[in-house]
C-alpha cells in the first residue's frame, strides 16, 4: 500500500467512525516532514499497533518520545505542521490544554479513536499510569472528611416539604462505600439529599475535587449536584447514571456557574471548595428534566480528593471518569 492511500484509508476509517455519508477524499501527498507522530505515554495493543502502522507508512514522520510531548507540541506550533495522536481517549491530561489551543488557532490534529480526552493518562511522579489505574488510586486515596462525607447523616428534602420519597440504605455489589438510595413516589419539582454547613471545613488549593458512587434505575438517567459558596455563588453539575454503581470524579474546573456572588463565572473562574457552604444531591426537574412520576436514585459517600492526586484539576478538558453530559444552565428566577 502507497503512503497515500494509507492516509486516504485512515481518514475513511475515522470519517466511517463519525457516521459520516456521501463524503468524498481526495488523496493529496503528505509532507512527512510536517507530520508528527506523538508516542502515547502509556501503550496497549491498540495504540502499539497504530503506532506502528504510522511509522511504517509515513517512515519520515517525526516520532515525538512520551516525555517530549510538551516540546514536541511547541515545535508543531511553530512550524504549523500535523500533530497525529494514536490513542484519543488517553491523551494525557497534562497536555490537553495545549492541544486543544493548537487547534482553536487554527492547528491542525489528527486523532485515532473517538471520545478524545475522555480517559487520560495521569502523571504519577516521574511514571504515567493509565486511566483505570489512576482511577484506582484517586478512590483509594479520597479522603473521607468527618461531618462531610457520609452520606447517610446528609438531610432528605423535596420541594413543598412533601413527604413523597423513602430514604433507605444503598447496597450491591459494585459499591464499596456506604450509600442512600431515595425512593421518591411521586417526582414534581425536586428531590434531593443536602449537606448544609455556614462554616466552610476545606482550605484553600487543599482539594481539587470531590468523588462518588451514583446510580439510578430505568426511569431515572441523571441526577444534578449543586455547590453553594458563602459568596452566593451556586455552580452545577450533572451526572449521567446507569443501573449499576459507577464512580464519578466531580473536578472543581468542570462545574457550569449557575448564578450569585460578585464578579463570580468568569472564564478563569471555578468552584472554591474552601468557600463551600451548601451541597445538594439529586433530581431537579428545571435543570435536568425526567419523566414525573416513580423514580429511585443512589448516591454514595462523597469524598475529597487531595490536589496531590489531581495537581493540574483545575482547567481539565474532561471529565475522567464517566462521559456526562456538559449541559446548559439557565438561571433560576
Amino acid at each position: 500500500m502507497s503512503r497515500v492511500r494509507a492516509l486516504t484509508g485512515l481518514l475513511l476509517v475515522l470519517l466511517s467512525s463519525a457516521c459520516a455519508r456521501d463524503v468524498r477524499v481526495t488523496p493529496r501527498p503528505v509532507d512527512e516532514a510536517r507530520v508528527y507522530i506523538m508516542r502515547p505515554v502509556v501503550s496497549d495493543a491498540t495504540s502499539d499497533q497504530w503506532l506502528d502502522f504510522l511509522t511504517v507508512n509515513w517512515p519520515q514522520a517525526r516520532l515525538v518520545p512520551a516525555d517530549a510531548w510538551a516540546s514536541g507540541l511547541e515545535q508543531i506550533r511553530t512550524q504549523s505542521a500535523i500533530a497525529v495522536i494514536p490513542e484519543a481517549r488517553a491523551v494525557p491530561r497534562d497536555y490537553q490544554q495545549l492541544i486543544a489551543s493548537h487547534i482553536e488557532q487554527g492547528g491542525r490534529a489528527l486523532f485515532i479513536g473517538t471520545e478524545a480526552f475522555a480517559a487520560p493518562s495521569e502523571r504519577k511522579g516521574e511514571d504515567w499510569l493509565d486511566h483505570d489505574a489512576w482511577r484506582e488510586s484517586v478512590l483509594r486515596q479520597a479522603v473521607d472528611v468527618p461531618g462531610f462525607s457520609s452520606i447517610q447523616i446528609w438531610q432528605h428534602q423535596q420541594a413543598g416539604g412533601a413527604r413523597q420519597s423513602a430514604v433507605r440504605v444503598g447496597s450491591g455489589r459494585d459499591l464499596p462505600w456506604p450509600a442512600v438510595e431515595v425512593e421518591v413516589a411521586d417526582l414534581q419539582q425536586w428531590d434531593r439529599m443536602s449537606w448544609p454547613d455556614p462554616e466552610p471545613l476545606f482550605e484553600a488549593d487543599q482539594y481539587t475535587g470531590l468523588v462518588g458512587y451514583f446510580r439510578g434505575d430505568r426511569d431515572t438517567t441523571r441526577l444534578i449536584i449543586q455547590a453553594e459558596e458563602t459568596d452566593g455563588a451556586v455552580w452545577v453539575r450533572d451526572v449521567s447514571l446507569t443501573t449499576v454503581w459507577r464512580p464519578v470524579l466531580l473536578d472543581v474546573a468542570d462545574w457550569t456557574y449557575l448564578h450569585g456572588g460578585v464578579d463570580r463565572g468568569g472564564a478563569d473562574d471555578h468552584l472554591r471548595l474552601e468557600q463551600l457552604s451548601a451541597l445538594h444531591v439529586g433530581m431537579d426537574q428545571e435543570l435536568a428534566p425526567q419523566a414525573a412520576g416513580e423514580h429511585r436514585y443512589g448516591v454514595s459517600d462523597i469524598r475529597l480528593v487531595p490536589a496531590a492526586l489531581m495537581p493540574t484539576g483545575i482547567g481539565s478538558a474532561s471529565a475522567p471518569f464517566i462521559t456526562h453530559s456538559a449541559g446548559r444552565f439557565q438561571e433560576k428566577t
